[in-house]
């Protein structure tokens, strides 16, 4: 049957894979590094305003939906500096 694999064909395909290209250095703390101006002087303490002032609301006048809002907070600040 065409488009189909036998068992043979199946474990005998080429493996892909990319070329690396070997590193001209070592990669150190120091040549890794570095500050993105937007992200580390304005969205990070943004999202870290944003965590303290839903827990204070939430302390303010406790809910399901304050609660939440903290909840969603904290994923929003933990989901940028994991993307970041």
């Amino acid at each position: 049957m065409p488009g189909t694999l036998d068992p043979e064909t199946w474990y005998s395909l080429p493996s892909v894979s990319p070329t690396l290209s070997p590193m001209s250095s070592t990669q150190s703390a120091a040549s890794h590094a570095r500050t993105i101006p937007v992200f580390h002087y304005f969205a990070l303490p943004v999202l870290m305003i944003n965590i303290g002032v839903a827990g204070t609301m939430a302390w303010q006048s406790p809910s399901a939906l304050m609660g939440w809002g903290v909840l969603v907070a904290i994923a929003m600040a933990i989901g940028v500096r994991l993307r970041g």
